[in-house]
């Protein structure tokens, strides 16, 4: 191993990071379901761990510093802080508990005669899986003094180890894939951009390194400060004015076929923009072009009776293009995964390994392992295990892609909602599922595969990056994210039931318990009423998008010219592309202005601008996160 990355991992950065963790998961239930104010993860830029990040650098460090007997953190003790913050921001919220808590309520709370879930759904429902006691699913909802910890004993016995059988996935995953993406086709990482500019070591003569010393940053962070200032201030005293940020375009289309374009609305994010900035032209350009192709796509289909609906049809086209996307991935790692399967296959094969975050033996069992326990688990609570297999695959397919856009694509903020049977249903009919492989999904897949805008393993390719700025040892990050996501597991659990049932969850954010927790177990319900056979439209339509994917993918490989990014097109109709293409565009069109006037100089020089952009946004958002959780009011505007 390279001797500048053998940096051990120090126990009070260990302890310090653990504590932050325990802190952000314990208050994020009360700040995001019952102030409902900005996100303290919402994204995979969360602002609870990069607010962490500023304070050590901006308030301990210095205070370190004057402290004679004071040593302030180094670079890789606040990168390992920054880590274990990352990745274990999103579990107390829709990463993981917001809805998995949810979605094993509500087909017990929910049931009534009259929609029969009692007789379709509760025979499948295990103890073990869900609680079924009357009063603890009563008082889930409408509250109680105290959380019935015994009724949840069983449920949280099974969940905990299948949860980190799936960590331990992601984690081997990303440990399988980091060389390739990162040494041999130099993904670019837009999200450890500025975590890497803040963690770098200052002078001995200075309290602060030379990020914080450049005007164009702070001319940069400015612009969100004095943005959020006025229009928080709206938001607390709605008599003073407020600067409008987003800007619907309904106006200009009011009449058929022409509403779908009227659906677009121009919302503008500083810390987007300011990230769009990092990217190469072709992925910014790809992500705002292929929302504006879903919309005129809509458009034709309201115009020509097309019998499939517009939702429908682009929804299917993206499901292919999970499926050639990750599939081209692997092709184009396969020197790279042969090299690791010899490897595992001779024992005497000379692997060059010593660099990674964990030996290839070790995360190619690791992987085999956690998988086929998972399986077995699932199937322990009334699964078939090939099917209870193949969705854990088909989740697979979906982290891989997730990873591929937000690692390489710089998206803060993505929901794929491509659940994995949804991709089995239009192939096998649900008669051939049958009503446990129906039923069981709709709380796992609701819960755990769903809502992907705070999922773990993108937040763990990020944090196997940061060793390259930290000079710390891989393995040992590996070994601190463990530590991460099994405190927020374990403080997650318990400060997600405490609000619960303290507030009851009629009093917490609508659409997660009453909207979208009753809609898996609804569709589920649905099937089972009325079974459907394979539906060729949807098959077609899924391949369509898979081949028009390919076309993308060989284009782009085989053409530098090509200008479109096929990235763009994985999921270029969901709520994550309504919110940011306007804002990816702004962003788009500045870099090519400052490339086109003043070539890369230009651009090398305003940089720090950009990435000041998003620290002013995400300073922002955390003072109003502490405001919020001062005044029992939130003010939400960052995208998630």
């Amino acid at each position: 191993m390279p001797k500048e990355r053998t940096v051990r991992v120090t126990s009070r950065a260990v302890l310090a990071g653990a504590l932050c963790t325990a802190a952000l998961v314990a208050v994020t239930p009360y700040n995001d379901q019952r102030i409902v104010g900005t996100y303290i993860a919402g994204n995979h830029f969360p602002v609870g761990a990069f607010a962490v990040l500023l304070a050590f650098t901006l308030v301990v460090n210095p205070a370190l510093r004057r402290w004679t007997r004071g040593r302030p953190f180094s670079s890789g003790e606040l990168l390992t802080v920054w880590v274990m913050t990352l990745v274990s921001s999103g579990i107390p919220s829709s990463g993981l508990f917001r809805y998995l808590l949810s979605t094993m309520i509500a087909p017990r709370y929910f049931a009534t005669p009259e929609n029969e879930w009692a007789e379709l759904l509760h025979p499948h429902l295990s103890g073990w899986f869900a609680p079924s006691d009357p009063d603890v699913v009563r008082d889930f909802y409408e509250g109680a003094d105290r959380v019935p910890w015994v009724g949840w004993l069983r449920p949280i016995l099974f969940w905990t180890p299948l949860i980190l059988l799936f960590y331990l996935a992601m984690i081997c995953m990303c440990a399988l894939l980091r060389r390739q993406w990162v040494e041999h086709e130099r993904f670019t990482f837009p999200i450890m951009k500025v975590p890497m500019e803040v963690t770098v070591e200052p002078p001995s003569d200075r309290a602060l390194n030379g990020f914080f010393h450049n005007r164009w940053m702070w001319l940069g962070c400015c612009i969100p400060v004095v943005i959020h200032t006025v229009n928080g201030l709206h938001a607390f005293v709605p008599s003073t004015p407020s600067i409008p940020m987003a800007f619907p375009l309904r106006p200009l289309f009011s009449e058929e076929p022409w509403i779908p374009m009227g659906w677009l609305i121009a919302m503008v994010f500083p810390s987007v923009i300011g990230m769009s900035y990092l990217l190469t032209q072709e992925v910014a350009f790809s992500f705002w072009f292929f929302h504006i192709m879903y919309r005129a796509q809509e458009t034709v289909i309201r115009a020509t009776g097309f019998p499939v609906g517009g939702w429908t049809f682009v929804h299917h086209q993206e499901l292919g293009a999970y499926l050639t996307g990750c599939c081209f991935l692997l092709w184009v790692a396969r020197g790279h995964l042969r090299r690791i399967w010899d490897a595992v296959l001779n024992p005497d094969a000379r692997v060059v390994d010593g660099d990674e975050p964990l030996p290839y033996r070790w995360a190619v069992a690791g992987l085999v392992v956690s998988t086929v326990v998972a399986a077995g688990m699932l199937t322990a609570v009334g699964m078939s295990y090939l099917v209870a297999l193949v969705t854990i695959l088909l989740f697979y397919v979906v982290l891989i892609v997730l990873t591929w856009m937000i690692i390489d694509g710089g998206l803060l903020f993505v929901t794929t909602t491509a659940a994995p049977s949804e991709f089995l249903t239009p192939l096998l009919g649900t008669r051939a599922l049958g009503p446990a492989n129906l039923v069981i999904p709709s709380v796992l897949e609701h819960g755990v595969m769903w809502d992907s805008r705070e999922f773990v393993m993108p937040s763990v390719m990020n944090g196997m990056r940061a060793p390259d700025a930290g000079r710390v040892n891989r393995r040992h990050i590996v070994g601190v994210m463990g530590i991460a996501l099994v405190v927020a597991l374990l403080v997650g659990f318990v400060a997600c039931l405490k609000v619960i049932y303290h507030y009851g969850a009629l009093n917490l954010q609508h659409w997660t318990y009453m909207i979208a927790a009753p809609d898996f177990p609804r569709r589920a319900a649905g099937y089972l009423r009325a079974p459907i056979s394979t539906n060729w439209t949807n098959v077609s339509i899924m391949g369509g998008g898979a081949l028009f994917m390919l076309f993308l993918c060989v284009m782009r490989l085989r053409f530098i010219w090509w200008p479109a990014h096929p990235i763009g097109y994985v999921a270029f109709s969901k709520y994550h592309a309504h919110n940011l293409w306007f804002a990816i565009f702004l962003g788009w069109v500045m870099k090519l202005v400052v490339l086109r006037i003043g070539g890369v100089q230009l651009y090398r020089r305003l940089r720090p601008a950009f990435l000041g952009m998003i620290v002013g946004d995400s300073v922002m958002a955390a003072v109003f996160l502490v405001v919020g959780l001062v005044t029992g009011q939130g003010h939400s505007f960052l995208p998630g």
